[in-house]
This record gives C-alpha cells, structure tokens and sequence, in this order.
C-alpha cells in the first residue's frame, strides 16, 4: 500500500470528513470502494451501485481487511456498523448451512466462490423468502466483524465496488468472417460466421475474456455442428428434434443427435427402430393399396360384364326383328306366286 505521512494522513482525513456530507466515503490505498453512509434498501444499493460498478463482493481476507481498516477509522455514527454487501439468496433457494456462503450467491456474477465464510450469525435455515446480507462490524471490539443474513427491505448504509477497467484482449476464433465493436457497448463484440451466424460476445469483468451470451466460452462458436445438431442463439451445438417433422409411422423418440421409430405387432410385441418395424409397415401400406384396387377393378369387371350383356339383348332383339322381317317376305313372295299360278290357270281353261 502507499506510505503516508503525518500531514498527508490529516489532509486525506480532512478530505473524508467532506465527503461524509455527501454521504459517501473513498478508501485511502484502494480506490476501486466507494462505501456509502446513506441507508437504502438492498435493492436500491444495487441500483446505485451498477451506474459504475457493482455492490462489493468479498471474496477473501485480504479485501475484507481493506474495507473493515478503513470503515474502523471513520467516526462512528451508530455502533455497531452495518453495510449491505453483494451476497444474496433467491426466493425459492436454500439456506446451506454447510456451505460458505451458507447457499447465498454474489449479486455480480451469480457465483458462491470465496475464500472467506465468516458469519457474525448464522442464518435460519430455510427455503423460502428473500434474504440479503451485511457486514457487521462493532466499534467496542473490532476484531467481532462478520456477515449476518437479513430482510432486503432493511435501510442500511452499503459499499460499492467499482468495475475492473481492464479490457479483453481481442479474440482468435476460426471461421470467423468479421469482429465489430458495439457501438453503444465498449465491453461487447458482434461476431459474424462464414457460416453466415450472427453473434453479440460480452468481455466478462471477472475472469478479461470474451463470452457468449450464456456465459459460456467461445470454443467452436463459428464451427459447423454434427449430423442431427443446430446452432442456438447463442452458438452453442443443441439437438434437433427430428420428431416434430413426423419421420415415424407410428410412435417417434427423439435422442441425442438422432431419433428411434416405435411400433407393435398385431399381438402387441414392442419392436424398437427394428427390421420388423419396417416389415409391419409394408405390409401395412400394401393392403392400403391393394384393397382399395382390388375394389376399382371388380367394379370395372361389374360395369364390363353389364354392357356385354346389354349389347348381347340387343343384339338378339335385332336378330329377331330381321329374321321376322325375312319370314314375312318369304311368305309374300310365295303368296304372289300361287296368285300368279292360280291366273295363269284360269287363262288356259
């Protein structure tokens, strides 16, 4: 840390005293603290917090002891201090008494890492309500410091950390058609694919490199996914669901890369993906077909056989009309006959 000297100690101090009128002191050998004497509720702190950083996170002794030095200095206004913290349990998650962090999660990365796990007072162990936690400290024995779960609603002073200003070394990534900065976000990359995906990547404050929107690394981000597999919007590899397209006759199970067709047999025998599946089917599509087939030819047989019969009638009925026809001109032409005969006999005579 720096040396300070007598006087330089007394103008720094003069300097705090100042900027306990604005509610807000400064750390002599850290600037990255800014610890705030005006109470508000958790959330609130978090607000004022995040227009330039975050609600501290303590992730060891060593931080610790910088702010419990500094705040042990400061005229008290209430004993003992009480500053919210960045540590908190959700809703619907549970108190672990044998964790650290006791279940609860720094509000800044949604992370439980830390090296220090000392509580003032432990927690109820529950699983329901929101709990917040904040640094107790008290002034008559300063070596009595410690965390202690609370009510969010609770107006306390708070200590605010402010972001790392460090940037992220620009990023390789293979297949890579173009890297622009964000406009409006000096900590976000958009990445374009030859593939043609588009991808927004977050320069992540913990850990300097660059992310996907998930959090997750940028390994194979631009590369081409296996047989069965899709990019999601954040470039990761994820399963198709074959099945919604229907490829199965009867019942579809969608797996890893990949999917199984289901069905049985008429006796109710369960047949996997099998080659008996498949039989099932044909024979299945071959009556389909050849039923109704079967059916349009022995109604084409039955229309046949009645116009054959039809035109056989009429047939007949004409025969019939030309062999009267012929019978009556036979018997005329014998009935002219016998007339002449009969004159040609009168004449003689």
């Amino acid at each position: 840390g720096t040396t300070w000297t007598t006087l330089g100690r007394m103008e720094y101090h003069l300097i705090c005293l100042w900027n306990l009128l604005l509610v807000v002191l400064c750390v002599p050998d850290d600037e990255t603290y800014t610890v705030h004497l005006n109470s508000l509720s958790f959330d609130k702190a978090l607000e004022v917090c995040q227009s330039n950083g975050f609600l501290t996170k303590i992730a060891n002794l060593e931080e610790a002891t910088k702010i419990l030095k500094f705040i042990s200095d400061t005229p008290a206004t209430k004993d003992p201090f009480e500053f919210w913290v960045g540590l908190k349990k959700g809703k619907l998650d549970c108190v672990k008494l044998d964790e650290p962090l006791k279940g609860f999660k720094w509000t800044v990365d949604n992370s439980s890492d830390t090296k220090l796990g000392r509580w003032n007072q432990l927690p109820a162990q529950t699983c329901t309500g929101l709990l917040c936690v904040y640094l107790k400290l008290n002034e008559t024995n300063k070596e009595n410091w410690g965390l202690v779960s609370g009510s969010c609603k609770k107006e306390r002073p708070f200590i605010c950390k402010q972001a790392v200003t460090e940037e992220c070394p620009t990023p390789h990534i293979p297949e890579a058609q173009s890297l622009r900065a964000d406009p409006n976000d000096n900590r976000k990359l958009n990445l374009e694919c030859r593939s043609g995906d588009v991808f927004t990547l977050t320069c992540s404050a913990k850990t300097l490199k660059w992310e996907r929107s998930d959090g997750s690394a940028l390994d194979g981000i631009c590369a081409s996914c296996q047989a069965g597999y899709r990019k999601d919007s954040s470039g990761n590899c994820v399963d198709i669901n074959e099945c919604l397209d229907k490829p199965c006759k009867f019942e579809c199970v969608n797996t890893e890369g990949s999917h199984r067709c289901k069905c049985y047999d008429k006796d109710g025998n369960l047949y996997d993906d099998s080659v008996e599946c498949n039989k099932t089917e044909t024979h299945l599509d071959y009556i389909s077909i050849f039923i109704p087939g079967l059916i349009a030819v022995m109604v084409l047989v039955v229309v046949v056989v009645v116009m054959l019969a039809i035109v056989k009638i009429c047939l007949r009925r004409r025969s019939q009309k030309l062999a009267m026809k012929k019978t009556e001109k036979v018997s005329m032409k014998r009935a002219e006959a016998l007339k002449r005969d009969s004159l040609e006999n009168s004449n003689e005579n």
